[in-house]
């Protein structure tokens, strides 16, 4: 059996110091990753957020479009009824049911394209909470290994203030 000779207070501080330091290094990495990757989802939201609201756009802009060339034909419609004035009354009748009809559906296109582009962020949003939940058990493993029994005598040398 090899004697054991006993550790001098200044070895043991030097080693309560680098052990300190590792922790302290272990630590910041974490932080680290974690703000990367935040910072890469965020952008990703971002740019899928950006993304369906220029499709939400380009929809309402194709319906608003629709609606004019409706409103258009009706016009045209209701100007040549008057000109000839055989059946005026019972084909305006008509074309006003056909504007009421196109704006009611110029209304759910409408109403539609918001609702796809509310359901788009919402998706989006909850995709990146699900991406986001895997890191954030990580972090809090870490930070339960970091506050458990095992790291008591490591937390000793710490201030009191790091692991709140």
């Amino acid at each position: 059996m090899i004697p054991i000779a006993p550790i001098r207070p200044e070895e043991a501080e030097e080693c309560r110091k680098e052990y300190e330091q590792k922790i302290i290094r272990i630590y910041e990495q974490l932080l680290q990753d974690s703000n990367i990757q935040y910072q890469e989802n965020l952008a990703r939201l971002r740019e899928e957020k950006d993304k369906a609201i220029s499709e939400a756009e380009q929809i309402k802009q194709e319906a608003e479009e629709c609606c004019k060339e409706y409103e258009q034909k009706i016009r045209e419609k209701e100007q040549s009824l008057h000109d000839s004035n055989i059946q005026y009354q019972e084909n305006l009748a008509r074309l006003r049911e056909e504007k009421d009809q196109a704006n009611s559906e110029a209304e759910q296109i409408r109403q539609g394209a918001e609702d796809a582009k509310d359901e788009a962020v919402y998706k989006t949003l909850a995709r990146l909470e699900t991406q986001m939940r895997p890191l954030n058990d990580l972090f809090l493993r870490v930070q339960g290994l970091l506050l458990s029994d095992f790291s008591a005598e490591v937390r000793a040398y710490f201030p009191p203030l790091m692991f709140r």
